[in-house]
């Protein structure tokens, strides 16, 4: 399945907290070569302390608005970026997305290092 980010499990580039992260560009979901309808489809994207059983440190999803559909109908989407206003620590992100059918896929998923800033 490709999905628009570099690898199905990444790294995402390091941030320090407290300051602006620029969010996720366009990504195009596909399944077998051909663009996957969203239509209908819900996307949540967290970030955990652990992946299993850890507290939600962060989260964006369609239902807020932190997630923007922008071609349902060519499985496109964008995460907003936001102040990451977080513990500086390292996290477990994923990125599932929940089909009109009723579906649940993980897209993508790894880890991401948020730095302890200086200046307040």
């Amino acid at each position: 399945m490709s999905n628009g980010l570099p690898e199905p499990q990444t790294k995402l580039a390091e941030v320090k907290r407290g300051d602006s992260w620029q969010g996720l560009g366009l990504i195009t979901v596909k399944l077998n070569d051909a663009a996957l309808d969203l239509t209908g489809a819900s996307v949540l994207m967290q970030l955990r302390k652990r992946p299993v059983h850890g507290k939600t440190i962060a989260e964006w999803s369609t239902a807020r608005g932190s997630i923007e559909m922008i071609d349902t109908a060519n499985g496109q989407f964008k995460v907003v970026g936001r102040v990451m206003n977080v513990p500086a620590g390292s996290y477990a992100w994923d990125i599932e997305i929940t089909l009109a059918d009723g579906r649940v896929i993980t897209i993508a998923q790894g880890t991401w290092r948020i730095l302890q800033d200086v200046s307040r």
